[in-house]
């Protein structure tokens, strides 16, 4: 019942977020998934209470009236997975992406020999709409068993008559004895990935015209919104490269929502130093990680599914992500220090519509910078913005022959400068000086920041030196 044919997979992108607010986004989406049972507890108070109307009164059911096939006490529980699913893996939210038409449709039948009226009470801002459908009985039994049997594989007749059910508290539709039909409540989140809708609409039910007999249904589908695709880890470390040496990453996409899920390469953003090979999983091999993730324990999934080991067992498609790192290749050579990629993934042709993953790697060179426990880094720590900060940092380079020079720098409005001083024996210690001037940036540098050397080489090799630090406001 997930209607998507208005929403194409390449609708337009909106600006990319930061990798931690999409790990955020990520983390979020799997606990709505793991808290599913205890969602729909939180958003039913009084689960097995006596059903009160709006005001607060007891109310009591309208007997022999109107029969809803998914009704407990009241409350019609939309359940999307197939009934022949493991107990313990059914009712939990089912995921939508931002922007797409969604529906679930819940049967009921008049067994009584009066007519009945059904009528729309009240709303929830989750809630598009809400439909009625009156369809002939031999049309309403095999779609009603479908509903209750695997609602995602149901389909509703193309020729019913859909009517719009209004907010109103005595005006609705008359349904005559022995008369079946459907009623249809829409969504269209809006909700950023992660967030859960409220989606539960109350019908009043009651004898035509006799309101003293009048009782209510509440329609509850736990819904919540997804990204399009995700991924883990959002960085990942190749580790350290020596000369001619390799790193690799592994990465693990996965979609809630496009079983046809279709990534590719961008190959105009390819890197001969970056290899890359990715893999969609077969059907084969999403069945044996969901077996795999049986036999974790919570703690054991989520340290995994951080890692990029697992995808959340309801994925419906996934990708592997090999990375490798070559120092060199064909006279090409990586910058010495701190490098990083983001993998040029596209989504349906697309670029993806967050931050894509990065790599690291890291290449051993000449320069020593920084303490041993913490080598290869200059940490600006926590300046106000509105002063700026200035840094004086020694280090040594291991090759008395080779002279450094600042190079153009990456990071717009940051100064840097290196003096050569003192040569012992192979060595030569030398200063650098970072300043970042007032107002020269806001907030925590992204973690693969880095000043830029070069060597006064034909031709020059690069040295990139990790740089951190958080300018805060006040």
């Amino acid at each position: 019942m997930n209607d998507r044919t208005d929403m194409p997979h390449a609708a337009p992108l909106p600006p990319a977020r930061s990798k931690s607010l999409r790990y955020a986004v990520a983390i979020g989406s799997l606990v709505a998934v793991v808290a599913g049972l205890a969602w729909v507890t939180q958003q039913l108070p009084g689960w097995r209470s006596p059903k009160r109307d709006p005001a607060g009164t007891p109310v009591s059911r309208a007997l022999n009236i109107l029969k809803f096939s998914l009704s407990n006490e009241g409350v019609n529980l939309a359940v999307w997975e197939s009934k022949h699913a493991d107990p313990k893996e059914r009712g939990f939210p089912r995921p939508f992406e931002k922007g797409v038409l969604g529906h679930f449709d819940f049967p009921f039948e008049n067994p009584s020999d009066q007519n009945a009226e059904l009528g729309f009470l009240q709303s929830t801002c989750g809630c598009l709409g809400v439909e009625v459908a009156l369809v002939p009985a031999a049309e309403w039994a095999p779609y009603e068993e479908a509903i209750r049997n695997d609602p995602l594989k149901a389909n509703a007749g193309a020729a019913w008559d859909w009517k719009k059910l209004e907010e109103h508290k005595t005006q609705g539709i008359v349904v005559p004895p022995g008369g079946k039909g459907f009623i249809r409540v829409a969504w269209r989140g809006r909700k950023e990935p992660g967030e859960s809708l409220n989606i539960q609409p109350t019908i009043w039910v009651q004898p035509q015209g006799k309101m003293a007999e009048r009782a209510f249904e509440k329609l509850l589908v736990p819904v919540f919104m997804s990204a399009s695709v995700e991924f883990s880890p959002p960085k990942a470390n190749a580790g350290v490269l020596g000369v001619r040496d390799t790193g690799q990453a592994k990465f693990l996409f996965w979609s809630f929502t496009r079983p046809d899920l279709n990534l590719t390469l961008d190959e105009n953003l390819r890197n001969p130093l970056l290899k890359l090979n990715l893999k969609r999983l077969t059907a084969e091999e999403m069945t044996e990680m969901r077996e795999r993730i049986k036999r974790l324990t919570p703690e054991e999934f989520k340290r995994k599914q951080s890692e990029g080991e697992v995808f959340p067992p309801i994925a419906v498609a996934a990708y592997w992500l090999e990375a490798t790192v070559h120092e060199q290749v064909k006279g090409k050579q990586l910058d010495q220090g701190l490098s990083h990629f983001y993998l040029p993934v596209l989504l349906d042709g697309d670029k993806l519509p967050t931050e894509p993953p990065m790599v690291l790697a890291r290449v051993k060179g000449d320069i020593d910078i920084g303490p041993a426990e913490n080598p290869d880094k200059v940490n600006l720590r926590s300046f106000p913005a509105s002063e700026g900060t200035r840094v004086t940092v020694p280090f040594w380079n291991n090759n008395a022959k080779l002279d450094l020079e600042a190079a153009e720098q990456e990071i717009a409005n940051l100064e840097v400068k290196v003096s050569k001083q003192e040569t012992i024996g192979n060595r030569t210690k030398w200063i650098l000086e970072v300043r970042v001037p007032e107002r020269g940036f806001s907030g925590p540098l992204p973690d693969h920041s880095a000043i830029i050397l070069r060597t006064k080489t034909t031709p020059p090799r690069y040295i990139r030196i990790q740089l951190v630090g958080n300018a805060v406001q006040g």
